[in-house]
């Protein structure tokens, strides 16, 4: 994914490298947090509801990122199911678990889409600048790894990415 998925997302890399490129400014007030989100089981979702549901229920799934972060935070899609979050000024757990939780409930509430109610969870992997790289291949990895163990612990959940999840990942 750090290469491929977010290549083809430019407006996110122009947006990670004007934070990176103001690295001084962001250890002054305490980083940013990197946040991957994939939709859990979307492909099966999308295969029983056909493509258009599956977008509007995207539309959907954006609105609710968008309305659960504060106006300062940038998000982007970068794949069918794949979204990047900055989140500026936040470089503890405690807060970054608040703003994961946050989107975590709000993709959880069921939505109606063709006339049926469906309900969708996502996993979140996490990483900090600069603690876990000061480049936005780093950053990436980190988070990748990061939401690969929270896929591997059942879903519907953000992982902190740590040195452990390096040997384990």
């Amino acid at each position: 994914m750090s290469n491929s998925l977010l290549a083809s997302c430019p407006v996110a890399i122009e947006h990670l490298d004007a934070r990176l490129a103001d690295a001084a400014t962001q250890r002054a007030f305490g980083g940013f947090a990197i946040l991957l989100l994939d939709l859990d089981h979307f492909k099966i979702f999308s295969d029983e509801m056909g493509p258009g549901a599956a977008n509007a229920a995207l539309k959907i799934y954006s609105g609710r990122i968008d309305n659960a972060l504060r106006d300062t935070d940038f998000f982007a899609k970068l794949g069918d199911d794949k979204y990047l979050v900055v989140v500026p000024q936040i470089s503890d757990v405690d807060t970054v678990t608040l703003v994961t939780n946050k989107l975590i409930e709000t993709i959880a509430r069921p939505i109606t889409v063709g006339g049926l109610e469906k309900q969708i969870t996502v996993s979140i992997g996490v990483s900090f600048f600069p603690e876990h790289g000061d480049d936005r291949q780093s950053l990436v990895s980190c988070a990748e790894q990061a939401l690969a163990t929270a896929k591997r612990h059942g879903r519907n959940r953000a992982t902190i990415y740590s040195d452990s999840l390096r040997i384990a990942g």
